[in-house]
């Protein structure tokens, strides 16, 4: 269908869209495609298996050291988060995730993008397109980027895209955020404005066993 579609027919720039990245992905990790799995359960799987790669691959590319936790509470709020790993004394976080291939390419096509952009014409920067690097990253992973930060503390979250089929210059995709990159005050309200929420809700839950 990429082929015999007319190019009136939307279908036929999402086929051809499609083959294109699917040539590009076996060529640059030498594997075939991954058939589709609409449950996504053998994706996260591997993505899962993945993780102490990415996370060694990260330590020898930055020369940090990752620590490992589990859950972290909110000093005050009853909140909290579990993080990839951290960084000194929650200095710093990683966000790791090892997704399918065309993700990972979509990451590294974003980032080329925002290098471009940093290109400057008649010596304006050109960012009107991506208002900001933290716009390589999927839209769904910063909100749990600002949700870590926001409950450690933490000054800044690296985020790590990794494919280990990939050449080894393309294996990882790092995106560093800080902390102003995000409305932290903003983002407390929005938080405290949520939990008054559940703790009305409970109250008149309790209240129909009076």
């Amino acid at each position: 269908d990429a082929f015999e579609k007319t190019k009136t027919n939307p279908r036929w720039t999402k086929d051809r869209d499609h083959l294109r990245t699917t040539l590009v992905l076996e060529r640059l990790t030498g594997l075939p495609a991954p058939e589709r799995n609409i449950a996504g359960v053998p994706l996260v799987r591997n993505g899962n298996q993945r993780e102490p790669l990415a996370r060694h691959h990260y330590e020898c590319l930055t020369g940090h050291v990752v620590r490992e936790c589990g859950f972290v509470s909110d000093n005050e709020l009853p909140i909290g988060c579990s993080p990839d790993g951290y960084i000194g004394d929650f200095e710093g976080l990683v966000s790791i995730k090892c997704p399918p291939p065309a993700n990972h390419l979509y990451a590294l096509q974003k980032m080329r993008e925002w290098r471009d952009l940093q290109k400057t014409v008649d010596g304006i920067a050109a960012t009107a397109i991506m208002k900001s690097h933290v716009e390589v990253i999927p839209e769904e992973y910063r909100y749990q980027i600002r949700h870590e930060m926001y409950v450690t503390g933490a000054s800044w979250l690296d985020y790590l895209s990794y494919d280990p089929n990939f050449p080894e210059q393309l294996r990882a995709v790092i995106v560093r955020v800080v902390r102003a990159d995000f409305d932290f005050d903003n983002y407390e309200g929005l938080v405290r404005e949520f939990l008054a929420e559940v703790d009305a809700e409970h109250e008149l839950i309790l209240g129909l066993a009076a």
